[in-house]
């Protein structure tokens, strides 16, 4: 079977993480497997370099871009659907809030038998603009039309999109993002390492955090809650991993609360670490 896996930008995340897993699962398998992402990274890093060592096809989509330009995106709705044309898969499966709205129209368009696309957080939510996400509420209702199948990694999206009246509870399915347990196996002498370049001792009690530093991410609650927690537990620190736009921000108002010595910003560090 040839599957094509359609996600919009191939930066260090979760989703991302997701997919890459997902077409070497399947090409393992022995089906044939196409990934197609467009060319943006970000602060976040970048997973182009681990996809172009998979053992599928990776296609770069210059047209395809995370923020809206309505002349781009019709470039890129085209382009999938040339590309589905083209290479006639058996399934599309699409991920994230853009490649899923463009690639199931390029699928529908390409008349794919088989459209998925998977949630793995929903395009419409309480931080946006009504307007926008009153948009993005309409988008996803019509490209739900082209879906035969959605898969959600948690049980609330689902909920969320019901709600939404995206589609029908029974059209929807939770299967939880995997992992590469073997990476975490614990290691004392690496994790006795790790917390002495922290300027950490066996006394610290540690929280970490690891995600994009954006405020989707939960920072915000983090950051209210800081200061109680400092103040009945003064072993505590906080590790965050990861980089993004908001980091200056959260610099500034750890600064503002009088505990940026409390957390360590890590910055990108890459997967395999």
């Amino acid at each position: 079977m040839h599957i094509c896996h359609v996600i919009t930008r191939l930066i260090i995340g979760g989703a991302q993480e997701n997919t890459l897993l997902s077409c070497r699962g399947l090409a393992e398998k022995g089906h044939r497997v196409t990934l197609i992402a467009g060319p943006e990274t970000g602060p976040e890093g970048s997973l182009w370099d681990e996809a172009e060592r998979g053992p599928y096809e990776t296609i770069r989509l210059e047209s395809l871009r995370r923020r809206i330009a309505p002349i781009d995106d019709v470039r890129a709705a085209v382009a999938l659907a040339k590309l589905f044309r083209r290479l006639r898969p058996d399934v599309v499966h699409t991920h994230s809030s853009k490649a899923g709205i463009l690639g199931r129209w390029a699928a529908a368009r390409a008349r794919v038998p088989c459209v998925i696309h998977t949630i793995h957080g929903m395009s419409f939510n309480r931080t946006q603009p009504a307007p926008v996400r009153a948009l993005y509420r309409f988008l996803e209702r019509r490209a739900a039309r082209w879906t035969c199948r959605f898969v959600t990694v948690a049980d609330a999206m689902i909920d969320q999109a019901v709600a939404a009246r995206i589609a029908p509870r029974e059209r929807f399915v939770t299967i939880r993002s995997g992992m590469e347990t073997d990476r975490f196996a614990p290691d004392p002498q690496a994790r006795r390492r790790v917390r002495q370049a922290w300027g950490l001792s066996d006394d610290h009690v540690v929280v970490g955090t690891v995600a994009r530093l954006f405020r989707n991410k939960g920072y915000e609650e983090i950051l209210d809650a800081l200061p109680r927690i400092a103040r009945e537990n003064p072993h505590v620190r906080f590790v965050w991993v990861g980089n993004g736009k908001d980091r200056r921000r959260y610099e500034a108002r750890l600064r503002s609360l009088g505990l940026r010595e409390r957390v360590i910003l890590t910055g990108l560090v890459p997967p395999a670490e």
